[in-house]
């Protein structure tokens, strides 16, 4: 009963939900703190709690676990480079650039924006990007800006060697990136604290509303509205695009950024096309190859006659198949955009010929996650491992459902694959 009680504290502190992270996470948590703090009771622990503010933010220290890397999702900080590089910058030539992480963790997030802002040509007083984070541990270890080899993760390090001095405590990241972030202790359900920081033109609220009860969510993304200016970008979690709101925000076009703007002042809250998303974000189309009716046109006026003959209805219905052919890119396009039905059918197209892709029934995982199929998910998720045993974000997902539904041994062995597999990456880098 007390285990109740303290989450339902939590939840009304920093918007956790139990049923989201998982009760498991919590009550270790709880174990932690009575161990540490001497008290073998829980109620009387619950007591401490409701009279200290020091033992509660120590609990919320327990229960908030970072699990960050540098550029996690390139594809997001690409988009975010490509607006501010395009229209965006044509149309406010001396506008200093405000961006926000939130929450920003141990740092990496707020950090691989600044690098990618001065990779792409930024003037390091172009820009100004604020990291917030409701754990004081978190940002003194993101002040410190000294990384262990865990926040180096994927094939292509090479801005380790530009922008990080090896020392006998980690890798210490340069000045020139430290001073662009301005870290701030905030909690987003405060909105107090939060309307003093302003509007921004990129603002990443990544992996956050997925544990936030629907309540603390329909208001979060009320103040997300409010804080992202009119041209500017949001970016969400891949798991948080369900949990989009129409009436604020559209989905952009581009592959696995998951990325959102404002809807304009004369739009209602009906989807949007993807063109008009790109006129909207000053985003250029993709580029396409050249359209197989030019090429049949030119065709046409050749008086030779091929040896072999290929009609016009035959190569139209192969460039239809090709079209309709269910792609794992699509399948991400459309789960980017909130369309869930539609990503999951070329999903389970694409598992069709493709039964032995791990990223593919990831990808399924996730859907049914978002979809409320919990049971489903975690098949998908067991999958993806089947495949790919080294798939860690499959073990993430797949420990926080089975910590949900109580299968709190499975989930802590999951955990210990965690481990294991973040220390066999250190060791290789």
């Amino acid at each position: 009963m007390s285990a109740e009680r303290i989450a339902l504290m939590l939840q009304k502190a920093m918007g956790l939900d139990r049923a989201s992270v998982g009760s498991g996470i919590i009550l270790s948590a709880i174990r932690k703190r009575m161990r540490a703090t001497g008290v073998t009771d829980e109620e009387r622990f619950l007591a401490l709690l409701q009279e200290s503010a020091d033992e509660m933010k120590a609990m919320i220290e327990e229960v908030v676990v970072p699990e960050t890397w540098f550029f996690r999702n390139e594809a997001a900080f690409r988009l975010m480079v490509k607006h501010l590089s395009g229209k965006w910058r044509s149309a406010h030539p001396d506008r200093i650039h405000r961006l926000l992480s939130m929450p920003c963790s141990s740092g990496e997030e707020p950090y691989s924006m600044a690098m990618a802002l001065l990779d792409a040509g930024f003037r390091a007083d172009g820009f100004q990007i604020d990291a917030i984070d409701i754990s004081n541990q978190n940002l003194e270890k993101a002040r410190k800006a000294v990384y262990g080899k865990g926040s180096f993760r994927g094939g292509d390090l090479e801005f380790r060697r530009r922008y990080f001095n090896m020392t006998e405590a980690g890798y210490r990241l340069h000045s020139q990136v430290r001073s662009s972030v301005r870290f701030h202790q905030v909690n987003i359900l405060d909105h107090s604290q939060v309307n003093r920081l302003g509007s921004y033109d990129i603002i990443f609220c990544r992996n956050l509303l997925i544990y936030f009860n629907q309540d603390d969510r329909d208001r979060t993304a009320g103040v997300l509205s409010k804080m992202l200016n009119q041209d500017g970008l949001l970016f969400v979690g891949h798991a948080e695009t369900g949990l989009m709101w129409k009436q604020h925000f559209a989905a952009v076009s581009h592959s696995m950024a998951f990325a959102y703007r404002s809807l304009g002042r004369d739009e209602s809250a009906s989807p949007v096309s993807s063109e008009k998303a790109r006129s909207r974000t000053g985003l250029a189309p993709k580029s396409t190859l050249p359209q197989l009716d030019s090429i049949l046109s030119r065709s046409r006026k050749k008086t030779v006659k091929p040896i072999k003959v290929v009609s016009e209805r035959n190569i139209d219905s192969v460039k239809v198949a090709q079209e309709k052919r269910p792609s794992l890119e699509e399948a991400s396009r459309l789960a980017d955009q909130g369309r869930l039905d539609e990503a999951r059918q070329q999903c389970e197209g694409y598992l069709k010929t493709q039964s032995g892709s791990a990223q593919a029934w990831f990808l399924m995982g996730l859907i049914l996650d978002t979809q409320g199929e919990k049971e489903r998910a975690k098949d998908g998720f067991r999958k993806a491992l089947y495949l790919d045993p080294n798939h860690y974000e499959a073990l993430v997902h797949l420990a926080l459902l089975l910590d949900q539904g109580g299968e709190l041994k499975a989930a802590e062995q999951l955990r210990a694959r965690m481990q294991r597999l973040k220390g066999r990456q250190r060791a290789q880098s």
